[in-house]
């Protein structure tokens, strides 16, 4: 399920969480394909099986592994592991997601252990999304996108 990017100035960064039984992972993605830097989300929100980026089809699955990169692996001596999605620094804390852009984030444990106790009453986790709004996107130009 692709929950929508959240932003930081101009970089946008997609979350996302794994339906499979094995992985309920929250995951927060560099919404940038590994291959030309387009970008692999075009939705505001909803749901996908994986991520497709528009230029070449490079395929990425919910979790940001590389799963196809049409045409790139004639020889077989590309390695997809090192092509996924790059991934930010994520935490879930009563039903709050917090996500730090900086390589080597400082510690969230303390901030964590103060906000879990007054988090927890609230019930965040348990919410459901009743509308949402998207003040960000701008409308297209007269005559469509150009």
């Amino acid at each position: 399920m692709a929950g929508g990017p959240l932003r930081s100035g101009e970089r946008r960064v997609e979350r996302t969480r794994c339906d499979e039984p094995d992985d309920g992972r929250l995951n927060a993605l560099h919404n940038t394909c590994r291959h030309r830097g387009m970008r692999v989300c075009q939705a505001e929100a909803g749901r996908v099986r994986a991520f497709v980026c528009p230029y070449h089809q490079w395929t990425y699955g919910r979790n940001g592994d590389l799963l196809a990169c049409s045409g790139m692996d004639r020889d077989g001596d590309l390695d997809r592991r090192d092509f996924g999605l790059h991934r930010a620094h994520v935490r879930e804390v009563g039903g709050l997601i917090f996500v730090s852009l900086a390589a080597d984030p400082p510690s969230f444990e303390a901030a964590e252990r103060d906000l879990a106790p007054m988090l927890r009453p609230q019930g965040f986790e348990r919410a459901k999304v009743a509308a949402t709004q998207c003040p960000h996107r701008r409308p297209p130009p007269e005559g469509g996108d150009r």
